[in-house]
């Protein structure tokens, strides 16, 4: 194993200077790690692999056009805002960034800069980004202490739209390192500084949008825009009590963004309400030539009306009594516990409103192989993307003199945490034997499994996490201690698009409630979570 791991560090230049212990642990490669995965039973039948889905769309580009209407009966914080003035709006949110920075949301304020334009229904409205997408003249670190002085020469795409609408960027915000990580605790560019619960100091807030949930929670912004890689969106948005919406694969830009994994991740957007979440993406879901992911949403295609002329057909994922079980005791939690009454009370409480049905799924669709899954694909994917931070074509000058592979073997040695050079090099791991083709091959049968389910629901729900906000823990980083937050990252396995919106409450933390549409069926998906909000303000 150590002369194997020699190899890799050679070939990849990564720069490590942990201990060889260290080294080989990081780039240690067990079979038994990944035993689902390498023990999985394939079926038979041909199947509609995750590409299929999009390349045909890909190839006959046209405009994209989602026609979003808000619910007027349904609350709004764009529409309240639409009185207000500039200035008044500029002192509202410098005053709240000021009462909740010590929750360490933030890594760039942007307070200083002026909207460009007053003739949207975005100008004035106050918006943050994850910091992983590129702002021209303003820093952008990736939320990596590599990039912690970068400033990028170009904007990305959604940068550039939100401005000609006349949105004022008032801040970039904290995302675990490169968005690879998903704990709250992972962005070097602040020390690595815990993303606080705005409810409870004792508690962080997991996923690598952890800061601009926590923002769009305490009213920082009335949005911000994140990326969605296995679930970032969409947990800490249910842990914080707001709507976090991961649209269909590649209908928002990625142009200009940190990538973590091309086939997973999403552009998505963060609100308190579902009105506001689909007035942003109104604006952003367009087809982007310069996005060699960008799909695009037909215009033409026929709406159904199922809202107005029938119950909504929706299947519940019924969960095995293993999946709600305290991975380490063995035992349900209270918080588990709690979360499983509220979802089958909820569902058991509102059959006059909704047609349930029960969804049982198949026993190799289990979390074990969810998390392996995740794994093998976005590692695989993480160590090429990163390839190209050197330091030396971003930071300084091209006219940089010295020996190349010395230069960027120390910058990645000193500024590159560990867990990063540890997912990187057990990428190139997975690679190298294979497992990644495995993964592809498993994500196709998964791609095709849930295409057959959905032709017999208008959508299927689950909760939107499995418990409430974690303790912050920085000696053992246990976040999750259940199985059931694994399900969300089937949305970004599977391209369809997702949604968390509040649900209820434990012992005075939120947590959410997930909805999941088939790929494109985003305008059915945002008025279903309208209709669910309706239902769970009574």
């Amino acid at each position: 194993m150590e002369n194997e791991l020699s190899i890799i560090l050679k070939n990849l230049k990564l720069g490590f200077i942990e201990t060889e212990q260290d080294k080989i642990w990081m780039c240690s490669y067990n079979k038994n790690n990944y035993s689902c995965l390498l023990n999985y039973k394939f079926s038979e039948k041909n199947k509609v692999g995750f590409f299929d889905i999009f390349k045909s769309n890909f190839l006959s580009p046209k405009e994209s056009f989602l026609g979003f209407v808000p619910s007027p009966t349904s609350s709004s914080k764009i529409r309240e805002y639409q009185t207000k003035e500039f200035s008044e709006i500029k002192q509202i949110h410098f005053d709240l960034y000021e009462k909740y920075k010590h929750l360490n949301s933030t890594i760039t304020q942007t307070f200083s800069l002026f909207p460009k334009s007053n003739k949207s229904i975005l100008s004035n409205i106050p918006y943050s980004l994850k910091d992983l997408f590129c702002t021209e003249s303003i820093k952008t670190t990736g939320g990596s202490s590599f990039y912690k002085n970068y400033i990028a020469q170009y904007s990305s795409t959604v940068y550039k739209i939100l401005q000609e609408k006349g949105g004022y960027l008032v801040g970039k915000d904290t995302c675990d390192e490169f968005g690879c990580g998903g704990s709250g605790m992972e962005c070097s560019a602040i020390s690595n500084l815990p993303v606080v619960h705005y409810l409870a100091k004792n508690k962080v807030v997991p996923g690598s949008c952890s800061g601009s949930a926590n923002k769009v929670a305490t009213g920082e912004v009335l949005a911000s825009i994140g990326v969605d890689t296995v679930d970032s969106i969409r947990l800490p948005s249910s842990v914080v009590g707001i709507v976090g919406y991961k649209p269909t694969y590649g209908l928002i830009s990625r142009y200009g963004c940190f990538s973590f994994c091309n086939s997973l991740d999403t552009v998505g957007i963060m609100a308190s309400n579902v009105n506001d979440v689909g007035i942003f993406a109104n604006e952003l879901i367009k087809y982007d030539e310069k996005d060699m992911t960008s799909q695009i949403l037909d215009k033409d295609r026929e709406m159904k009306n199922f809202l107005k002329e029938r119950k909504i057909n929706v299947g519940f994922i019924q969960f095995s009594e293993e999946e709600w079980l305290d991975k380490t005791t063995n035992k349900e939690f209270e918080e588990a516990k709690h979360i499983r009454n509220e979802y089958e009370k909820f569902i058991n409480e509102n059959k006059n409103e909704f047609n349930f049905t029960k969804i049982v799924l198949p026993k190799y669709f289990n979390s074990n192989l969810l998390f392996q899954l995740y794994h093998v694909l976005c590692y695989s994917d993480f160590f090429s993307n990163r390839a190209k931070d050197t330091l030396i074509n971003t930071i300084e000058s091209h006219t940089f003199k010295g020996d190349y592979y010395e230069k960027v073997t120390k910058e990645r040695s000193e500024n590159l945490s560990f867990d990063v050079k540890r997912k990187m090099v057990l990428g190139a791991s997975f690679v190298n034997h294979g497992i990644d083709k495995i993964a592809f091959s498993i994500r196709d049968e998964l791609v095709d499994y849930f295409l057959n389910l959905f032709s017999s629901f208008d959508c299927i729900i689950m909760p939107g996490s499995g418990d409430i906000a974690p303790d912050i823990d920085f000696k053992n980083r246990k976040y999750t201690r259940n199985g059931i937050d694994q399900y969300l990252k089937l949305g970004n396995f599977c391209g369809f698009c997702s949604i968390t919106i509040p649900f209820k409450n434990y012992q005075g933390l939120p947590f959410g409630l997930n909805i999941n549409c088939k790929q494109f069926d985003d305008l059915n998906l945002l008025n279903i979570a309208l209709k669910f909000e309706e239902v769970l303000k009574k």
